[in-house]
């Protein structure tokens, strides 16, 4: 009997019917991860460029200098323009994705190429999404530790 790996199997991949339906079910879901995304982006890009001209209020014990308002407005923009990228890319990737899923869509027959097709820009988003979560979480920390650190100068010199 032949399995999925031996060098006997046939080269053409098949999916049977309920795996087709079930990917191409995740087509409306990647649509809306992808314009939520996006949105997503639009509105932390507002946001980054109001807190630039309107800088969020501190607690009367954080006041900082000039020179510690700009190291803090340039830490925020900073994560805020990381925030953007993720957003706007992975956004990007799962529209990408959504259409590529139309090739598989039933009523039609996809042949095998279509589902590679398909299944290649799932995990191309999917990777995306990794690595921007793992670039997303090691930005917070350093910016927590980076804040840590100017509320701790401040503290000491007042």
């Amino acid at each position: 009997m032949q399995n999925e790996f031996s060098p006997e199997a046939p080269s053409r991949p098949t999916l049977t019917r309920r795996s087709i339906q079930a990917l191409a079910a995740t087509q409306a879901w990647a649509r809306l991860a992808g314009i939520a995304l996006l949105v997503l982006a639009c509105v932390e890009l507002a946001l980054g460029v109001t807190k630039l001209f309107y800088p969020p209020a501190l607690p009367a014990n954080l006041q900082f200098g000039p020179h510690g308002m700009l190291e803090f407005t340039a830490l925020h923009s900073i994560l805020d323009a990381v925030m953007v990228i993720i957003y706007a890319a992975t956004g990007w990737y799962a529209l990408r994705y959504a259409r590529k899923l139309e090739q598989v869509r039933p009523p039609l027959h996809p042949d095998s190429r279509d589902i590679v097709v398909a299944l290649g820009a799932q995990h191309r988003y999917w990777r995306l999404q990794g690595v921007a979560t793992i670039v997303f979480i090691g930005l917070s920390f350093v910016f927590i530790i980076a804040i840590t650190i100017i509320s701790v100068g401040l503290a000491v010199k007042h």
